[in-house]
Protein backbone atom coordinates (compact mmCIF):
# COMPACT_ATOMS: atom_id res chain seq x y z
CA UNK A 1 0.00 0.00 0.00
CA UNK A 2 2.02 3.25 -1.07
CA UNK A 3 2.48 5.86 1.74
CA UNK A 4 0.72 9.21 1.83
CA UNK A 5 0.85 11.83 -0.62
CA UNK A 6 2.47 15.13 0.58
CA UNK A 7 2.85 18.50 -0.49
CA UNK A 8 4.80 21.48 0.83
CA UNK A 9 4.23 24.93 1.33
CA UNK A 10 7.11 27.00 -0.42
CA UNK A 11 8.83 24.63 -1.85
CA UNK A 12 11.69 26.29 -2.40
CA UNK A 13 12.97 26.33 1.10
CA UNK A 14 12.97 22.51 1.25
CA UNK A 15 16.35 21.64 -0.06
CA UNK A 16 18.17 18.13 0.82
CA UNK A 17 22.12 19.18 2.73
CA UNK A 18 24.37 18.13 5.94
CA UNK A 19 23.00 19.88 9.01
CA UNK A 20 25.61 20.93 11.06
CA UNK A 21 25.89 17.66 14.15
CA UNK A 22 27.92 19.88 16.58
CA UNK A 23 24.87 22.25 16.80
CA UNK A 24 22.08 19.70 16.27
CA UNK A 25 19.26 19.33 18.69
CA UNK A 26 17.14 15.83 18.21
CA UNK A 27 13.33 15.46 19.09
CA UNK A 28 10.71 12.61 18.97
CA UNK A 29 7.52 13.02 20.06
CA UNK A 30 4.61 10.73 20.46
CA UNK A 31 0.61 12.21 20.72
CA UNK A 32 -1.75 9.41 20.25
CA UNK A 33 -1.68 8.67 16.87
CA UNK A 34 0.92 10.96 15.61
CA UNK A 35 4.67 10.77 15.78
CA UNK A 36 6.43 13.22 14.97
CA UNK A 37 10.80 13.20 15.14
CA UNK A 38 14.11 14.75 14.20
CA UNK A 39 16.24 17.50 14.65
CA UNK A 40 17.31 21.24 14.56
CA UNK A 41 20.39 22.87 14.12
CA UNK A 42 20.22 25.47 17.04
CA UNK A 43 22.54 28.30 15.35
CA UNK A 44 20.46 28.57 11.71
CA UNK A 45 17.40 26.46 12.49
CA UNK A 46 17.76 23.95 9.46
CA UNK A 47 15.98 20.96 10.34
CA UNK A 48 14.84 17.53 9.10
CA UNK A 49 11.40 15.70 10.42
CA UNK A 50 9.60 12.76 9.71
CA UNK A 51 6.12 12.44 10.39
CA UNK A 52 3.59 9.51 10.98
CA UNK A 53 0.06 9.37 11.13
CA UNK A 54 -1.45 5.90 12.51
CA UNK A 55 1.72 4.37 11.67
CA UNK A 56 2.32 6.03 7.82
CA UNK A 57 5.67 7.92 7.76
CA UNK A 58 6.40 10.45 5.57
CA UNK A 59 9.77 12.48 4.96
CA UNK A 60 12.66 12.92 6.03
CA UNK A 61 11.41 16.56 5.24
CA UNK A 62 14.20 19.60 5.38
CA UNK A 63 13.25 23.13 5.52
CA UNK A 64 13.86 25.96 8.20
CA UNK A 65 11.76 26.88 11.15
CA UNK A 66 12.27 30.62 10.47
CA UNK A 67 10.27 29.90 6.91
CA UNK A 68 8.36 27.63 9.03
CA UNK A 69 7.58 23.96 7.95
CA UNK A 70 4.03 22.50 6.73
CA UNK A 71 3.73 18.86 5.96
CA UNK A 72 0.10 18.47 4.29
CA UNK A 73 -0.95 14.93 4.12
CA UNK A 74 -3.40 14.22 1.01
CA UNK A 75 -5.00 10.43 1.70
CA UNK A 76 -7.23 9.43 3.77
CA UNK A 77 -6.31 11.15 7.02
CA UNK A 78 -6.37 14.76 5.05
CA UNK A 79 -4.37 17.47 7.30
CA UNK A 80 -1.05 19.13 7.94
CA UNK A 81 2.14 19.55 10.12
CA UNK A 82 3.11 22.50 11.08
CA UNK A 83 6.43 23.18 12.46
CA UNK A 84 7.41 27.15 13.66
CA UNK A 85 10.11 29.07 16.56
CA UNK A 86 8.37 30.49 19.43
CA UNK A 87 9.79 32.93 21.62
CA UNK A 88 13.30 32.40 19.72
CA UNK A 89 14.78 29.11 20.29
CA UNK A 90 11.74 27.12 20.98
CA UNK A 91 10.64 24.51 18.65
CA UNK A 92 6.42 23.92 18.57
CA UNK A 93 4.16 21.72 16.61
CA UNK A 94 0.61 22.26 15.33
CA UNK A 95 -1.17 19.04 13.94
CA UNK A 96 -4.82 20.30 12.21
CA UNK A 97 -6.24 16.66 10.96
CA UNK A 98 -10.24 16.22 11.57
CA UNK A 99 -9.40 12.63 11.97
CA UNK A 100 -7.97 13.63 15.22
CA UNK A 101 -8.24 15.96 18.22
CA UNK A 102 -4.85 17.10 19.96
CA UNK A 103 -5.81 19.72 21.38
CA UNK A 104 -3.44 23.16 21.48
CA UNK A 105 0.16 23.15 19.99
CA UNK A 106 2.93 21.18 21.76
CA UNK A 107 6.36 22.08 22.37
CA UNK A 108 8.91 20.14 21.25
CA UNK A 109 12.45 21.12 22.27
CA UNK A 110 13.87 24.25 23.01
CA UNK A 111 17.37 24.57 21.18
Amino acid sequence: MPGPTISRENPETYIVKDIDTDHRSNFANKYGEVEVRGYVNGEDFETAIETSVKGTWAGPLYGNLKDGLVVKYDDDTKGEFKLYLKNGTEVWLRVDFSSLRLGDDHKLITV
